[in-house]
């Protein structure tokens, strides 16, 4: 019988494929991808406010300001830089598309398994999480870096959003409540037959 061998590693080579990809395409773009991204969240949660998208919106406003600070200070010479900022990108990313799944704007072959009312929730957790986590990678990885000084921390503050992070924060815990209900009172998650038709 052969076991397979598990090398550490494997996360920071998804973290450096993916930090080398979306850094590539920041460069390419101008600084544009993130923005278009963030832009198309506002646009969403227009669309449906219940679904997180500004809460992912703000995630991803993170990433393209700690990009550009990266950029700006030349901080992606260092290995470690890279791969905090897939772990950034990455979870911003997922957060993006929770929303546009929690819409119902995914290919047509992944039907929601969940009922409606439990997706948005679960898509408003994973975004609120996701911007929470983000902004303290941020701050850690750009101020523990010192590219941004005493002086310039409360303008770096402002364009990360810091305090609308903290403010879409409120009714975490009660969107959690609506996804753990099911599992105490025996309501279905699941669909209905009438939701899935």
């Amino acid at each position: 019988m052969r076991i397979t061998t598990i090398y550490e590693g494997t996360s920071e080579i998804m973290q450096w494929t993916v930090s080398r990809d979306r850094w590539r395409l920041h460069l390419q773009e101008h600084g544009q991808y993130y923005k278009k991204i963030a832009a198309s969240l506002e646009a969403l949660h227009r669309e449906d406010p219940n679904v997180g998208a500004d809460a992912a919106a703000l995630a991803v406003n993170v990433v393209q300001e700690t990009a550009e600070r990266c950029r700006i200070g030349r901080l992606t010479r260092n290995q470690h830089v890279l791969f905090e900022l897939g772990e950034l990108m990455t979870r911003a990313e997922i957060a993006a598309n929770f929303a546009r799944y929690g819409r119902g704007r995914s290919a047509p072959k992944y039907q929601p398994f969940f009922a409606p009312a439990a997706l948005k929730a679960m898509s408003r957790i994973c975004a609120r999480e996701a911007a929470l986590d983000v902004l303290g990678l941020a701050v850690r990885l750009v101020r523990g870096m010192d590219a941004v000084d005493d002086a310039g921390i409360a303008d770096f503050e402002r364009a990360l959003r810091a305090s609308a992070i903290t403010a879409c924060a409120k009714g975490l815990m009660a969107d959690m409540d609506v996804v753990a209900r099911p599992w105490w009172s025996k309501t279905p998650l699941a669909p209905s037959r009438a939701e899935r038709e």
